[in-house]
């Protein structure tokens, strides 16, 4: 359990951190709210996603059991985080213009932004399908009916503690950190999200 807890955090950090309209939201709407916008953009992207968690979890548990279909679980989770180690890895190192998508829009309306951006994010969808997917399993196997809901208990702080601490900092003014550690941020993802697809290609090998 507590493997599964550390692999949970670290893998959710790789969605959480990484570039993108809900990063953009968090620096536009946070130069204007401050903290309370970034936990209310969180709390829009949390209303798309637990009930997503919840639906996979109902999908995947009778699988359970299935070694089979655990391999291709675990197959399409090395597949995914492979596939966004690589696409990270690319953003990484070439100008991007995240905060445009997210400009002009209010603090006050941070909740329904947070739920419109998650629900239309290809890359939301993708990597639930792939990574979460075997996150999901993984959670209804140790627990149970339970494990869907524990495993977002563990994944939501990521995402609330990140989208909150982005917006403050907008909201003085400052970048949300510097190019070094950006820098730094980028290539510990990278080197997570390859590392963690390299285990889960082993199970589905096994």
């Amino acid at each position: 359990m507590a493997a599964f807890a550390a692999a949970v955090v670290a893998v959710s950090a790789t969605g959480a951190l990484a570039p993108g309209p809900l990063l953009a939201a968090g620096v536009a709407l946070g130069a204007r709210g401050g903290a309370r916008a970034g936990l209310a953009l969180a709390a829009g992207h949390a209303a798309v996603e637990l009930p997503l968690v919840l639906a996979l979890g109902a999908g995947v548990a009778p699988l359970a059991g299935d070694g089979g279909a655990g391999r291709i679980v675990s197959a399409a989770g090395a597949a995914g985080l492979f596939a966004f180690a690589a696409v990270h890895a690319r953003q990484a190192f070439t100008r991007r213009r995240a905060g445009r998508r997210a400009r002009g829009a209010s603090a006050r309306g941070a909740l329904a932004v947070g739920a419109a951006l998650s629900a239309a994010n290809p890359f939301f969808w993708a990597w639930w399908a792939t990574v979460g997917l075997k996150l999901v399993a993984d959670s209804s196997s140790l627990l149970g009916p339970w494990g869907p809901a524990a495993l977002f208990a563990l994944h939501i702080p990521m995402d609330v503690a990140w989208l909150a601490a982005v917006a403050a900092l907008a909201a003085r003014g400052l970048s949300a950190m510097g190019a070094r550690g950006r820098l730094a941020v980028d290539v510990a993802l990278v080197a997570t999200m390859a590392a963690i697809g390299s285990v889960f290609a082993l199970e589905a090998a096994s």
